[in-house]
């Protein structure tokens, strides 16, 4: 595992699964929404956003989690392990 994303919903752990992975292997992590969000929560512009993710994930290897649309051929299409925790809703809302 050179190259690690988590996906899920939101509330699901993936920051959190994110660090600790992190931390176990001695890979750097970034969340996708540092790449995202711009100062006073304002959305990045997709080409922004992209040139901002490129680089990271252009990595030998790396951790992140998130999962836009908008980098997902840059952030899949590079991963080599994709981990995605599909807990119930019940699970999540608490």
């Amino acid at each position: 595992m050179k190259r690690i994303v988590v996906i899920g919903s939101s509330s699901s752990g993936k920051t959190t699964l994110g660090k600790a992975l992190s931390k176990k292997f001695n890979i750097e992590h970034k969340e996708l929404d540092l790449f995202f969000w711009e100062p006073n929560w304002t959305q990045a512009e997709d080409k922004s956003f992209r040139k901002r993710v490129d680089p990271f994930t252009a990595q030998e290897t790396w951790i992140t989690d998130g999962n836009f649309s908008q980098v997902r051929d840059l952030v899949w299409g590079r991963a080599t392990t994709v981990i995605w925790p599909d807990y119930p809703f019940h699970i999540i809302i608490k």
